[in-house]
This record gives structure tokens, sequence and C-alpha cells, in this order.
């Protein structure tokens, strides 16, 4: 990476940490400052208080002189606390925060297919990770670049007064830690980069063990075995990791800090205490020029370490930058139009191929079907079919490799985004709730007053779930969960997809589509939903995705989905007279139901 690109990089963070928190900038110079006035200070102070000690000179001028270098230690303990905790701490959440949001403004324009590549993935998981501290990160890394050289600037100029070769002593004695620091710069990269893909392992385990969806399987079947050996693996292979890489960096690192030692406190040692002896040093000399001899030397060290410092900070910003700089596929174009949110759409699908990008052979094959503006419709066949990826196209989450669908006879690519989806409420098969209040969950806003309630409460009505949630203290204002407020309620499966499809009756959108709507519902209160969702959706249009057959007798028409392509398409009636592969599937299932 060419070193315009690593000052690029961590400017950026800079460039944040400035437009956020200007204090946060101006607080690390001061303290910089300061820091170079203490090491002055821890230099000056010993050898003055052994030159006046040794020599015949008043006490009280001792005192005084004790006293000035106290007053400038105190001063420069208050300032670095008043930066470092009230004003770098306020700074330092206001920057991460910001930052973050930053980061989670790009998600939603991410294309689908990037979370289906693992290689972007894991850049994807590192921002994440890394976002909001690698900017605190940075301003930490210049505090201490400004500190060293302010320090450097200040000690150099008392060596060179007192005795100039000792600064030739302290650059010479830095050779070997760098020496040590570059190879394990490398080495320590490489061996991050290594962990990545076992610590997201580990991490994805501990999650599945506390988050609370997971809970009755981990306890009432053998899977939490299975991911108990499957954490362990992933811990050794870090294990291994650990074994290749720690030896050689430890031995680089015994040498480095080894040879520096030898070097300051011996060969510095002896050098100033032979001028001592000519009579051209003081015995305070010597303090003052042992204590800078290895303080150059380590903020020497220090200064040349953040070299790779920053150019580490510049790789994981790089990932940062993946996400930021990503420009999507799926994008509106100059002349994209809207719809009319509340109205119903017809869809005609043209000749359409699709494929995942991680997959060898397309999902849909050469597809075609019209959707009638109003229409009830089914998707019905085996998994895999391709019903789900059907309904992802239609709302724009991918473009089909081949083939057009058009809306109303317009192109789906000329419709604005935004647009789409706001036009089409999706209830998913794996629909997802939030640590929000139920109302805050049903319209995936904040609640705006009076008129908003009326829809939450019209739309649990409809669902189903406007007695369990009349009982609650809080009424709609209740938290899901109690991820944060311990009064906070915890839904049983069936009434989490009752509140599903109260979020679909509270859009009011002109195209419905349900994925399995209530497949965690029992038979009554599958048909009273059924029968809710149908009355509902009188006048719009209707895409149902089921594996329960008996509700696809609602429907108008039905398209049974085979490896990709559409094999029947018809009524109930119409298919059952077919008696095809339809017709085959919903005796099967009747039979369940019959003595």
């Amino acid at each position: 990476m060419r070193f315009r690109k690593i000052v690029s990089n961590n400017m950026l963070m800079l460039s944040y940490a400035w437009k956020y928190y200007k204090a946060r900038l101006l607080g690390l110079f001061i303290i910089s400052i300061f820091s170079a006035v203490g090491a002055l200070g821890s230099v000056l102070f010993p050898k003055y208080a052994v030159d006046y000690l040794v020599t015949d000179q008043p006490f009280n001028k001792y005192v005084f002189l004790v006293l000035i270098f106290m007053f400038i230690f105190l001063m420069n303990i208050i300032i670095n606390n008043v930066f470092s905790i009230v004003v770098f701490q306020k700074g330092d959440n206001i920057i991460k925060g910001n930052v973050s949001r930053e980061l989670m403004k790009k998600v939603p324009s991410i294309d689908m297919e990037c979370y289906e590549n693992p290689d972007f993935f894991d850049k994807y998981t590192r921002a994440v990770s890394e976002a909001e501290n690698r900017v605190i990160s940075v301003l930490n890394t210049v505090q201490a670049l400004l500190s060293n050289l302010f320090t450097l600037g200040t000690l150099i100029t008392i060596m060179f007064i007192l005795s100039p070769i000792t600064i030739t002593i302290a650059i010479i004695g830095v050779i070997f830690p760098l020496w040590a620091n570059v190879k394990n710069n490398k080495l320590l990269l490489e061996f991050e980069n290594s962990k990545t893909h076992s610590n997201r392992g580990v991490g994805y385990i501990n999650r599945i063990f506390y988050l609370a969806q997971f809970a009755k399987e981990i306890r009432t079947t053998s899977v939490g075995g299975l991911l108990l050996k499957k954490h362990k693996r992933f811990c050794e292979k870090i294990d291994v990791i650990i074994k290749r890489f720690t030896p050689k960096i430890a031995k680089n690192a015994i040498l480095g800090s080894g040879l520096f030692t030898l070097f300051y406190n011996g060969v510095a040692s002896i050098f100033i205490g032979y001028g001592i002896k000519e009579g051209n040093l003081t015995v305070g000399d010597f303090a003052a020029l042992i204590a800078a001899i290895n303080i150059v030397g380590n903020n020497l060290i220090s200064v040349f370490n953040i070299v790779p410092e920053c150019y580490k900070h510049s790789l994981f910003i790089e990932n940062f930058k993946t996400i930021l700089d990503y420009s999507p596929k799926i994008v509106n174009n100059d002349n994209s139009i809207s719809l009319i949110t509340k109205t119903p759409h017809s869809f005609v699908i043209n000749n359409i191929t699709f494929t995942y990008s991680n997959y060898d052979k397309p999902i849909l094959k050469n597809l075609s079907f019209r959707i009638c503006a109003g229409e009830k419709v089914a998707f019905v066949g085996l998994n895999g079919a391709g019903k789900t990826t059907m309904v992802k196209l239609l709302e724009r989450l991918y473009d089909p490799d081949e083939g057009e669908i058009l809306i109303d006879s317009q192109d789906l690519r000329q419709i604005k985004l935004e647009s789409i989806h706001n036009s089409i409420s999706t209830v998913y098969q794996d629909y997802q709730y939030y640590a929000l209040t139920i109302a805050e969950n049903i319209l995936m806003r904040e609640t705006q007053g009076k008129e908003d309630e009326d829809i939450v409460w019209s739309a649990l009505e409809r669902s189903g779930l406007s007695e369990k949630v009349k009982n609650l203290p809080k009424g709609i204002y209740t938290e899901l969960t109690q991820e944060f407020d311990k009064e906070g309620v915890m839904l049983s499966g069936g009434e989490i997809q009752k509140l599903a499809l109260a979020r679909m009756f509270a859009s009011d959108s002109g195209i419905i589509i349900l994925d399995e709507p209530s497949s965690a519902l029992d038979p009554i209160a599958e048909h009273e939903v059924h029968q809710q969702m149908i009355d509902a959706s009188d006048g719009k249009t209707v895409i149902l995705i089921s594996h329960r057959l008996s509700t696809t007798r609602m429907v108008d028409r039905i398209f049974l989905f085979k490896e990709g392509s559409i094999h029947e398409v018809g009524s109930h009636n119409e298919l059952m007279d077919l008696n095809g592969e339809y017709a085959h599937m919903f005796k099967l299932q009747a039979e369940k139901y019959l003595p």
C-alpha cells in the first residue's frame, strides 16, 4: 500500500473526528504539548536537584526548585485528566456513534448478492466490528505521534546542549527494537488475518447460545453438543495459529528489547560516566542524559512503530471504505418514476433467468407469466423451486440476469426503489422483530400521534393480537423482548407471526406478498388469519407462497413452480381436474386430515 494511501485513509478518520467533535482534535494537540513539557521536567528535575545537592547551594533555593517542578508536573496531570476523562470521553462517544451511523446508513443500499460473497462479507464483518473503534485508534495514534515528536524536539535540544554525542547513541540503540518491530508487524498482521474466519465461527456459536430464538432447540435437541464440538474445533484452529506465530513474535521481541536495554543502559552509562571523570559533565548531567536517552530512544521507537500502525489502520479503514464506497447495482435510474402506493398493480414476467452469484445453475429459467392488478395468486412447489427467489425479484432486491419484469407495463428497473418497497407489503418466511415497542414493530417507524395509534390498534385487531396487547400495562408502547427493558414482553411464535401480519395490515400497500404467513399458527387461527387477509386484501394484488395447499383454495390462480420454471397454472379446481402434480400434492396433504 502506497504511503499516500496510508495518509489518505488515516486522514479520513481524522476528518470524521473534526466533523463531529472538533474539541477532540484540539485537545489532542494540547495534551501532546503538555506531554513534552512533562518529559522535559522529568529530565531537568533530577539534573538540577542533584547538582544543587552536591554543591554548596542554599537549601531554600532547592526547595523553590522542587516547588517549580512540582507545579509543572501537577499542571500536566490536571490537563491530562481533564481532557482524557471529560473531553475525550464525551468526544469519543459522539464520534463513535456518528461513524457507526454512517455505516448503518450505507447498509440498505448494499446489494443482497454481497451477503453471498464470503470475501465481501469478511470485509463487511471487519468494517462493522471496527468502525466505531478504529477512528478512536487513529486519534490515539496521532496523539502518540505528536507527543513523541514534541518530546523528541525538546529533549534532543537538551542533549545537544549537554552532550551532542548522546544523540548518536540514542539513534544507534533504536536500530535493534526497530528491526524486531518491523518483523513482528508483518507477523502480527498475518496472525490477525489468519484468525478472522475462526473468530467469526466462535462469535456465531457464542451468539446462538445466548439468543432467545435458539433457546428451545439448544435445550431439547442435541444441536448444542454439535455446536460445542464446532466451537471447540474453531478454538483449536485458533490455537494452532497461535502456536505457529507466537514463538516467532516472542523471539523477535526478546532480541530487540534485550539489545536495546543493554546498549542504552550499558554503553550510554559508560560514555557519560567517562565524561564525568574527565570533568566535562556533572553528576546532574548524568541523571538528565540517562533519562533523556531512554525517553528519546523509546519515543523514536514509538514514532517508527506508528508508521506500520498507520498501515494497519489503513488496512482496516480500507474495509470501511469498501462499504462506504460500494456502488450498488440495484439503483434508481435518472428517469425513475413513482407508483401510487395503495393502488393494486399488475406484473408481467417476460422470459427471465436468474442465478445467485454463488450458484452454478440458474434458480429461475426462461420464466414467463402474468399477474393481473387486484388478482390473488399462489406460488406453490417444493423447496428450492424458485418461489421465494421470484418474490425477491418482484421486490427488486435482485435484478434478473435475462428478461424483464414489468409492473403496470413499466420496466421494474424504471420505478423508484422506495416506491416499489412502499407499494409492496411483505410478510417474510423469516420475518424479524426488534427490541422496540409493539407500535414501532408494526409501523416500522416512530409513532406520531393518535392517527398512528389507531392504525396500530386496527392492525392488531385484524391480526388477532389485540386482546393480548390490551392486557399489557403499556399496551402498544410495551417493549418487545427484555433486551433494554426489564418489563418488556416475550411473545410466542404464533403471536410474533400475528405481529408480522399486523405489520402488513398497517402498511395498506397495493401489493401484498405472504411468504408462509401462518406456518406458526394452529389450524383454527390459521383459517381466521387467512380469512382476515383475504377480506383485508380486497382490491389488492396478493401473492401467497405456501406449502399448506388448503390455503390456495382462496386465490384466483395457482402457479406450480418446479426446478425454476412454471409447471402448472390454474385455479384450484382446474388443477385438481388436471390431476397433475398439484393435485397429487394436495391429496397427499389432505390424507393427513382424513380418518
